[in-house]
């Protein structure tokens, strides 16, 4: 495989990898801000939010059908893997808080929790233009205060696939749909509260493979509708991610995680998902081939700005594997 065609692999990777990352904190975020921020705005039945979880609605029913029922005759692309070969990403992340973002933006002291979190990802080309998915994990959390929690046992366990729709001139557009079972039962909990809904999340990727110099790179745009079940608010969520290749064995990635709750639109109308709860996340990393089929990933994470959410710290490491 060139480095070119590497490059875009590890592109789609690392789209993939932070999608995964990102899909644990949303509900961590809201359920810590929820739940730190009584009385703070209330989830909205009408109005916009109705409009907007409608459409979110029928757009993940239309990604799993256009998944489901795709044309299986199609022919290779970058951003799937192709017919019988797979991967595994086995993933360590920790990430703790002891100040949060209030409604006005700043930030103030509130309780610490901390969170560790073991992840299995595991890819799989059912033909050159559908890639199955599936991703268990354990989760660990404690939460401090008057009245300390903990929880550790099962995390989400997510399933779904995605769909290669174009591969032309170095671009790539994809359609991905997950759906996501909760190992945590106990809403009553506070180390559990983030984890107990199921959600379905419906996703839109475009990739660009490009040249930066004599170095292959690839820069990575996802949007998607999270649709949750339960009490939690439903999400807009917006992924970037640039990654270089200065060394055939080192990638490079730069990416950033925005989650809008969808709590805000009563607000404002569309505008107002800038109001109601949300975050920006930022993680820097890097990739080392150290050998053929196996990758070594380390990278920090950290929340830049935000609104009813915890400003996180974090590390993340991971072992990757091609079959």
């Amino acid at each position: 495989m060139g480095r070119t065609q590497r490059a875009r692999l590890h592109g789609r990777t690392a789209a993939a990898r932070s999608t995964r990352l990102s899909q644990g904190r949303g509900a961590l975020a809201e359920a810590r801000a929820q739940a730190f921020f009584r009385g703070g705005a209330s989830r909205c039945r009408c109005g916009w939010p109705q409009l907007l979880r409608l459409l979110g609605l029928l757009a993940v029913a239309t990604l799993v059908a256009s998944v489901l029922l795709a044309n299986r005759g199609a022919h290779a692309g970058a951003w799937t893997l192709p017919a019988g070969r797979g991967q595994a990403i086995v993933t360590g992340t920790f990430q703790k808080a002891d100040r949060y973002f209030d409604a006005q933006g700043r930030t103030i002291r509130g309780p610490d929790y901390r969170k560790f979190e073991a992840t299995a990802f595991i890819e799989y080309g059912l033909t050159d233009t559908l890639t199955a998915i599936l991703s268990p994990s354990l989760l660990s959390t404690r939460v401090a205060g008057p009245a300390p929690a903990d929880y550790t046992g099962l995390g989400y366990t997510e399933i779904g696939a995605r769909y290669r729709i174009v591969d032309r001139d170095g671009w790539i557009v994809s359609a991905q749909a997950i759906a996501a079972f909760p190992g945590p039962t106990n809403p009553l909990n506070p180390a559990e509260v983030c984890c107990t809904d199921k959600y379905a999340d419906a996703r839109l990727l475009i990739g660009k493979s490009f040249m930066l110099g004599r170095w292959p790179s690839f820069v990575d745009a996802q949007a998607a509708y999270r649709l949750r079940a339960g009490a939690a608010s439903d999400e807009v969520r917006l992924d970037l991610t640039f990654g270089i290749r200065p060394l055939p064995q080192w990638l490079f990635l730069a990416q950033s995680f925005n989650v809008l709750a969808t709590n805000g639109l009563a607000g404002g109308g569309l505008l107002g998902l800038l109001s109601g709860t949300r975050y920006h996340k930022v993680q820097v990393g890097a990739v080392w081939d150290f050998a053929d089929n196996w990758s070594l990933q380390v990278a920090g994470v950290a929340t830049l700005q935000g609104k009813n959410a915890p400003l996180e710290r974090g590390l993340v490491s991971g072992l990757w594997y091609r079959f």
